[in-house]
């Protein structure tokens, strides 16, 4: 993942985001995606494999 960042940045903003499961009826919430966006429209994107923890 990191190389991926670091083709995309070349000295270029870049714009994180994270999303998350929602879960309100147990109070829980785990990240489960994380994009990386540039200004010229360039975009990446993960999934994020839940930890054994999480399940409860």
């Amino acid at each position: 993942m990191q190389d991926s960042l670091s083709r995309m940045a070349q000295n270029e903003p870049i714009l994180i985001d994270f999303e998350a499961s929602c879960l309100p009826e147990y109070g829980l919430s785990f990240p489960i995606e994380v994009a990386a966006a540039r200004i010229d429209g360039q975009s990446r994107a993960w999934l994020i494999r839940p930890l054994p923890v999480w399940k409860t």
